[in-house]
């Protein structure tokens, strides 16, 4: 009964980042759409005056419109490059600590050190995914070398991170026991990253839904079912890195 109540605090803190983190970039998506809009209000507001102004030779700007514009453009720049990213880090790291305390005992202060670094670098991987998207899409010339290389570092720092969050306790024996567990451990890791990938795909999907107000209740199911798949292999890691 102990036991079946600890999973399901653990379901729940993974329910809470998922649910959370959807819900800020949805809010974050309708909040830009926003300004967006005041912005594309403005821009008639300063073209008919620069019209004007070359027809009358007149140098002189509508200063309240300029900063308006440009106070919108570095609230959508804030709000999408720096409070977002950030929201979403806290999140992570302040639910997946109580996940761990509960799965292995590790301390709070020690799990959000583990994983705080390959955290961001996940964090900028994705980031950079996304502008490589972006690059595609628009015909521009973006290379593909950087999201290579941050995706093998985002790897290798999350299996270390992973290792590192079983064994907490003896940090200073990584390297010992990296080498002693790597070959009981790939596969485990191998489907964590595959039931990650499913889990990124499905949450993906459940946004662009919610978004659209398209939700469904088979979306959600399989974002949960997603989940689920998600714990079992990191309870499978850990029991093959700890036994």
């Amino acid at each position: 009964m102990k036991n079946i109540a600890k999973y399901l605090y653990v379901f729940l803190f993974d329910l809470i980042f998922t649910g959370l983190s959807i819900f800020a970039l949805y809010y974050t998506r309708m909040q830009t759409k926003l300004y967006m809009d005041q912005i594309t209000a403005l821009s008639p507001v300063l073209n008919q005056f620069t019209e004007q102004a070359m027809a009358n030779n007149i140098t002189s700007v509508p200063l309240q419109e300029v900063i308006k514009l440009e106070s919108l453009v570095n609230k959508a720049l804030i709000i999408n490059d720096w409070v977002l990213p950030i929201l979403i880090l806290v999140l992570f790291i302040v639910t997946q600590v109580f996940v761990w305390k509960l799965l292995n005992n590790t301390p709070l202060w020690k799990s959000s050190l583990f994983m705080l670094i390959p955290s961001v670098v996940f964090l900028i991987t994705i980031t950079n995914f996304t502008d490589l998207i972006f690059g595609i899409m628009s015909g521009e010339n973006y290379s593909i070398l950087l999201f290579v290389v941050l995706v093998l570092l985002s790897v290798i720092l999350s299996y270390i991170s992973l290792i590192l969050l079983v064994h907490y306790e003896k940090p200073k024996d990584i390297l010992k026991i990296l080498k002693k567990k790597w070959k009981k451990s790939i596969l485990p890791f191998i489907l964590l990253i595959l039931t990650s990938l499913i889990y990124l795909v499905l949450f993906t999907i459940v946004l662009i839904s919610a978004i659209a107000e398209y939700l469904s209740f088979l979306t959600v199911l399989l974002m949960i079912i997603a989940i689920i798949l998600f714990e079992l292999t990191r309870y499978y890691f850990l029991k093959t890195v700890r036994g």
